[in-house]
């Protein structure tokens, strides 16, 4: 796990490739990825986390964007108030610097908070 965790901060794509080899990750769909990046947010790199997760939709054919999306929803953010889903969305990654994928996850978070909160923006 120490390998895997040190390979995932210099290279996130790393990284993952080797959790899902030696069976750390189950299987190479966005839902495992994710479920693993919830599972181990504690002990990787939270930076790492966000940047992988930022990743363009040309990148890897746009798996990063679809482990974003599955990532964020298996999060439950029904009856919390805007600003506790907001610090529970953000403690397990670190936003990346760039305002596109910043963009990202903002409008990823808004559109599952919404969902689960009809009647929060009237």
């Amino acid at each position: 796990m120490e390998t895997g965790i040190l390979k995932f901060s210099l290279s996130p794509k790393k990284g993952i490739d080797f959790f899902l080899k030696t069976g750390h990750i189950s299987t190479n769909t966005p839902q495992a990825v994710a479920t693993f990046l919830h599972d181990y947010a504690k002990s990787l790199d939270q930076t790492a986390i966000g940047e992988y997760l930022g990743k363009e939709e040309q990148y890897n054919d746009g798996f990063c964007v679809k482990v974003l999306h599955a990532y964020v929803d298996m999060m439950d953010f029904t009856d919390l108030e805007f600003d506790e889903a907001i610090r529970h969305y953000l403690g397990g990654f670190r936003l990346p610097g760039e305002a596109q994928k910043i963009d990202r996850f903002m409008e990823k978070f808004a559109e599952r908070f919404c969902i689960q909160n009809p009647n929060i923006f009237p």
